[in-house]
């Protein structure tokens, strides 16, 4: 289930991109059985936009999408906090030296939260 929705009630996109990090992580399991995880070197990139539900960023680097053994983690700081968000990316656009991509967050109700604290800070609520 996608829950990346441009149109949510409490998307923000930031006037200026925040500067973050992030890192893929790929599931290495041939075997079902094995649920080993391998992360990347970390990566830098611009949180354009945000929602409990996801996020849209920019960054230099051409990531894949639709691998399904393939996650990617954001970290940033964002109204005084460090945040992590885990997800699929399930949009690309290339654009002048760079890429933007659309991040599904995996389900995680302490980050939804979170982030809906976060935008009702900003949005006045």
């Amino acid at each position: 289930m996608l829950r990346y929705n441009r149109q949510e009630p409490l998307r923000y996109t930031f006037a200026k991109p925040i500067e973050g990090d992030f890192t893929i992580i790929i599931n290495d399991h041939n075997d079902p059985e094995d649920q080993t995880q391998h992360k990347t070197g970390s990566g830098r990139l611009e949180v354009i936009d945000l929602s409990p539900g996801g996020m849209r960023f920019a960054t230099e680097l051409d990531l894949p999408l639709n691998e399904k053994d393939f996650l990617i983690e954001v970290s940033f700081r964002f109204v005084e906090e460090d945040v992590k968000m885990v997800g699929n990316l399930v949009w690309k656009k290339e654009k002048v030296k760079r890429f933007e991509y659309g991040l599904d967050a995996l389900e995680d109700d302490n980050k939804d939260n979170q982030i809906m604290s976060f935008l009702k800070k900003i949005h006045g609520g």
